[in-house]
């Protein structure tokens, strides 16, 4: 597997950030040499598993949240943006922001079903034409033009007794 020293980077930053706490800072928790964070976070540098593990356990995360690029992003990490996304904004804002998202997630939801509920549709049209097709297929012959063929023979039968 390989990582994204860029995005690992941008995410040890983010975590600092977080916390509030300066790379010297970082440093001193994790026991690494200042310029080692800052080449981390620049995406210069990839660290080793011993370095990764310090980070993260100064930083109070787990080291797939650090490597989520590489697995998948866990609904911690997600929580944290959110978090994050909304620790500058005012109580109104914060209030109109949470509406937004319960409408958006009852609005993903219904989208899903509604796109299930449109492919069962779907099939039971399908299986309701071979039906219909079938039954008049079963009545009286094909159909051409609109016409069944007992339809065209008996306009023949009044063609003929009028012509004589």
């Amino acid at each position: 597997m390989t990582v994204n020293t860029k995005a690992l980077g941008e995410r040890i930053k983010a975590a600092r950030n977080r916390m509030e706490i300066g790379q010297e800072k970082l440093a001193s928790l994790a026991v690494v040499e200042p310029s080692r964070i800052s080449n981390l976070e620049s995406g210069n540098e990839r660290p080793s598993l011993a370095v990764l593990c310090s980070i993260s356990k100064a930083l109070s995360v787990r080291n797939d949240e650090l490597l989520c690029d590489s697995v998948l992003k866990s609904g911690r990490v997600f929580r944290w943006e959110i978090m994050d996304t909304l620790k500058d904004c005012s109580a109104n804002e914060q209030r109109q922001l949470l509406y937004i998202l319960k409408w958006y997630k009852a609005t993903l939801r219904m989208d899903e079903d509604y796109t299930e509920a449109i492919k069962l549709l779907e099939r039971k049209k399908w299986n309701g034409k071979k039906e219909r097709g079938k039954e008049a297929a079963d009545a009286g012959g094909e159909e051409r033009d609109g016409k069944t063929d007992q339809d065209s023979q008996n306009q023949g039968g009044h063609d003929s007794g009028n012509a004589g």
